[in-house]
């Protein structure tokens, strides 16, 4: 269930919250191991496509843990902390990410030990998933109270398909610049729909074979009776920033005004993702 984060204070006692979860969740034996034998893991995504979900599946994995630090985010002005922080990722832990890809964070990613999972999702959700953490959950963002102010759902997810101006990118820009990620060398990409399994509307299988792919393309070795384990664990994480994990949360939402704009403005870039 997602929890609202209503100004500094939440957002402080959150972050702390979830300090102490991974920090007891790195006092694991496996994740002990990890510290001399792990892999190092980035997990990059396209906002609200699904991060936690594929938080929660590495804490599980063996030999990895969570590094608990803010999702890094480039601004502009941090690039020095950005390449510090990738270049810096320890044995067996993993941070998170929202970095599109130009020049400067390829080769950022290229020249470190680090192995990036790019976490993509139907551009449809993931713009249900932006007005409703924009406009219900994140009072601190910079559209929230733009966004709050539209007389309806329809107007805000208008908004999350055109951006707002100096507060939120549009749709089509956000897919434009982290498409270079897609068939970059060092990262693999993965999709929502493939690892959110039956609870989420997916696959089993698939999810099982999504995590095998993960491990194998991190360095993990990871037994069939490990991957149960995770699978089994996953059905029960929740998310303070979650709201709903499901495929097609878009089409109660989508009337054919809002996919006419979709059509014309997003679906040019969504077809690169593989998505129609």
């Amino acid at each position: 269930m997602a929890i609202p984060q209503r100004n500094q204070r939440e957002r402080l006692l959150r972050h702390v919250k979830k300090k102490i979860d991974v920090s007891v969740g790195g006092l694991r034996p496996s994740a002990i191991a990890g510290r001399f034998h792990g892999p190092r893991v980035l997990i990059n995504s396209i906002p609200k496509a699904g991060t936690h979900l594929l938080e929660g599946i590495l804490e599980d994995l063996p030999l990895m843990r969570n590094g608990g630090k803010r999702t890094l985010v480039l601004t502009g002005q941090n690039q020095t902390a950005i390449e510090r922080s990738v270049s810096g990722v320890r044995r067996g832990e993993f941070l998170t990410a929202h970095i599109g890809c130009n020049p400067w964070t390829s080769r950022c990613l290229q020249n470190s030990q680090t192995r990036m999972l790019f976490m993509v999702r139907d551009p449809r959700d993931v713009v249900v998933s932006r007005y409703r953490y924009v406009a219900e959950i994140d009072h601190l963002h910079p559209a929230h109270a733009f966004m709050k102010a539209l007389p309806g759902n329809r107007d805000r997810l208008k908004a999350a398909i055109t951006g707002i101006a100096g507060k939120m990118p549009s749709m089509a820009e956000t897919l434009d610049e982290f498409s270079g990620w897609l068939n970059h060398d060092s990262a693999l990409t993965i999709r929502f729909e493939d690892i959110i399994g039956c609870r989420g509307g997916g696959d089993a299988a698939i999810q099982r074979r999504a995590i095998e792919q993960i491990s194998e393309f991190v360095g993990l070795q990871v037994a069939p009776s490990e991957i149960d384990a995770t699978l089994s664990k996953s059905l029960g994480k929740t998310s303070s920033t979650h709201r709903s994990g499901k495929i097609g949360s878009s089409i109660d939402e989508f009337d054919d005004e809002v996919e006419a704009l979709y059509q014309s403005s997003v679906a040019v870039f969504a077809a690169r993702y593989g998505y129609r």
